[in-house]
């Protein structure tokens, strides 16, 4: 079952900011290329497709998800932004940094025009990794200072996780930002939370006015990430 569907289990990543402004300079991770304004993201037709599906790996849209579950059970989307309102993290500002399915859900259904998400997952290894892009930065706003982000506890009506967050360097070109993390499950009330010493990695980047964000669950190979990373910037870069 895709990561976003409705599940308990969440993907769980932590996370460390490199921030991008102006200039090729590789210690910031940004090669700027000249600016053309192409106007507005819509997120929904700059989010990327089967496409950019790594080999072995099916995509399922969760706006679409979305829509069908409400069809077939109406109530069932407001439940999870229910639930998503029971799930904290401390410290508060590093929620973004180990998302929950019914995070996406929440945003998403709160705000269908503004956010579209895919699943890309590998049925074989259950390895699976979760896209989202949005026009508002608000949406998937995530701490830019990640030293507070070090340690951190998840709790929800399950139980509660507790992860170690390290900063993962990424490069994208034209990036205004550029956040990568590993994370680490050290402990666990819920085994649905996954086994302690796994490792989840995620990304924020901010570019051409959009914000998106690259998960992966612990069986996703490191690069296969990378490259959902990438492709991602390059979708929005050639709209």
């Amino acid at each position: 079952m895709p990561a976003l569907a409705l599940a308990a289990a969440c993907t769980t990543v932590g996370a460390c900011t490199t921030d991008q402004n102006t200039g090729d300079n590789p210690a910031t991770g940004v090669s700027v290329s000249p600016t053309i304004d192409k106007g507005p993201v819509d997120p929904h037709t700059t989010v990327v497709d089967d496409t950019a599906a790594p080999q072995g790996y099916t995509m399922d849209s969760i706006n679409q998800m979305i829509q069908d579950q409400e069809a077939e059970n109406p109530g069932i989307n407001q439940d999870m932004v229910s639930m998503a309102q029971e799930v904290t993290a401390d410290p508060a500002e590093c929620a973004a940094l180990i998302p929950t399915a019914v995070t996406y859900i929440s945003k998403i259904v709160q705000n269908p025009d503004a956010i579209a998400a895919r699943d890309f997952t590998d049925e074989s290894t259950d390895a699976t990794l979760s896209v989202a892009v949005t026009s508002d930065p608000q949406l998937l706003n995530h701490p830019r200072d990640v030293s507070v982000c070090e340690s951190i506890t998840r709790t929800h009506a399950g139980g509660s996780a507790s992860y170690t967050a390290a900063p993962m360097e990424l490069r994208v070109d034209g990036a205004d930002s550029v956040t990568g993390a590993e994370v680490t499950l050290t402990q666990s009330s819920s085994p649905l939370s996954g086994d302690n010493g796994s490792l989840s990695r995620i990304a924020y980047v901010e570019i051409d006015g959009a914000t998106y964000t690259v998960s992966a669950s612990p069986e996703v190979a490191p690069e296969d990430f990378t490259r959902m990373v990438q492709a991602q910037a390059e979708k929005i870069r050639q709209r």
